[in-house]
């Protein structure tokens, strides 16, 4: 049981770590310390982060999207103590407006905006590029895929043993 995380409407899980949207929009994060799981109580707070609606979390960070269609992420940090401590949400790419979605996968991070745009990175800190249009929805994790109003689902990344559905 994890009792930090009680009381959460959304969870997301990442590398060895789950965080916890609340009714009043904050989040928290829990992690499996080396020896066992360890909660932070209010230590575990997200901070930079408000009214968030959204949740993703990767194996290298988490990112939220709020009521107002503002994306943040932020990643687990190790310490000295055997704790993973979260880090202040970052705001993730705000010249493109307001978002509908959010996406962390291994080290890709995609918004999908309310005109079905949809933008991604392949990488932590580099600029977002535009992917295609048309999207109603978007998953990340070493690849990413996205579903369309056509019905079609389109998958790009990371594709090892076909992994992206053409191999």
């Amino acid at each position: 049981r994890l009792p930090a995380l009680d009381g959460a409407v959304e969870l997301a899980g990442g590398n060895q770590t789950i965080c916890g949207r609340f009714e009043d929009g904050s989040v928290k994060c829990a992690s499996r310390g080396m020896h066992r799981v360890r909660a932070f109580g209010p230590a575990g707070v997200v901070a930079g982060l408000e009214d968030v609606v959204q949740l993703s979390g990767g194996t290298s960070g988490f990112c939220a999207l709020t009521r107002t269609g503002r994306a943040a992420c932020w990643t687990i940090l190790w310490n000295e103590r055997d704790a993973y401590l979260p880090t202040p949400a970052v705001p993730l790419w705000p010249e493109l407006g307001p978002a509908v979605e959010v996406a962390a996968g291994w080290s890709i991070r995609c918004l999908r905006l309310a005109t079905g745009a949809l933008h991604c990175s392949d990488e932590e800190g580099d600029p977002p590029r535009h992917v295609l249009d048309g999207a109603v929805s978007v998953g990340a994790n070493r690849h990413s895929c996205a579903a369309l109003e056509d019905g079609s689902v389109w998958c790009w990344g990371w594709n090892l043993d076909g992994h992206c559905g053409d191999g």
